[in-house]
């Protein structure tokens, strides 16, 4: 990991280049945002979660001193997912709470959407249908209006990443999004650098990590064609920030740990521990099953 992406929180996310008009939470009416139990698309588990609570270095421009959250996630795909039958994109915000015995540390946002893809008429440019661009936290939609999903997910959160899936008729349905997400805690010039030493000092002094998995909304997007005209809808279903289930970690001599990475599953790097006393340590790790039934 560069120290750049430090700086930033480590958000693995695409930066949007493509300029147009942001929505904000006001724009939505009681048209199109309701407040519902909602069925979630996928099923969430995390088979793996290690913390580095010593993530120190420096570079010829500046030095940083924190810790580093990584939390591998397994989300499911439902046959509905791959169908999106009246939407063509659909986008999924989850809040992943990290606590201690002692109470709570810091949130982690994710997001993971399906779109359609393009559609191509001979004689005719490419046709984009969903999900142009996203970045941290905002989706740019074809129509060219942007969704900042920040507007729901408030201030009080870091950004851990997100995903576009794309779903093309002819291709094998999406069985499965395996990623992780990831955040930086620790001077590396946050801007609420007092609250980012809390959260540090609070992870370095607990005993035992959980972190709690809650579904906060769902995002619906349709582009409606008509002869000429040209219409789209954005529908936002809030789910009252419904808990999916926890995990717990168990301390280890350089930070924490829950269950165990198998190496070469995802194509970038993940973090494992370096520390020989984690072989002895493993029995006694506990990951917790979730609670998909939502």
């Amino acid at each position: 990991m560069t120290s750049e992406k430090k700086k930033t929180g480590l958000c693995i996310i695409a930066l949007i280049i493509a300029i147009a008009t942001i929505l904000s939470i006001s724009y939505f009416t009681d048209s199109n945002m309701m407040m519902a139990e909602g069925k979630s698309l996928y099923t969430v588990n995390i088979p793996y979660v290690y913390i580095d609570l010593n993530k120190s270095g420096e570079n010829t421009i500046t030095t940083w001193d924190g810790a580093y959250i990584e939390i591998v996630t397994n989300f499911t795909l439902s046959p509905e997912a791959n169908e999106l039958k009246g939407e063509d994109a659909h986008i999924e915000f989850y809040m992943f709470h990290v606590y201690s015995e002692q109470g709570s540390i810091v949130n982690l946002s994710y997001s993971l959407a399906m779109s359609r893809g393009t559609t191509w008429t001979p004689d005719e440019p490419l046709k984009s249908i969903g999900i142009t661009g996203i970045g941290n936290n905002t989706y740019n939609f074809a129509d060219g209006t942007i969704f900042d999903g920040n507007s729901i997910l408030g201030d009080n959160h870091k950004c851990g990443g997100g995903a576009v899936y794309n779903v093309f008729p002819d291709e094998p349905a999406q069985e499965y999004a395996y990623t992780s997400l990831g955040a930086f805690i620790g001077d590396s010039g946050d801007p609420d650098e007092e609250k980012t030493m809390e959260e540090l000092s609070a992870l370095r002094n607990a005993q035992t990590i959980y972190i709690e998995v809650s579904r906060v909304c769902s995002v619906s997007y349709q582009e409606n064609s008509q002869h000429e005209q040209t219409t789209s809808s954005v529908k936002v279903i809030l789910v009252n920030d419904k808990c999916l289930g926890y995990v717990e970690l168990t301390r280890i001599d350089e930070g924490f740990i829950c269950g165990k990475y198998k190496e070469g599953s995802l194509p970038w790097p993940i973090q494992v521990p370096s520390s020989t006393s984690v072989t002895l340590q493993m029995a006694s790790i506990r990951k917790l099953t979730f609670d998909t039934k939502y």
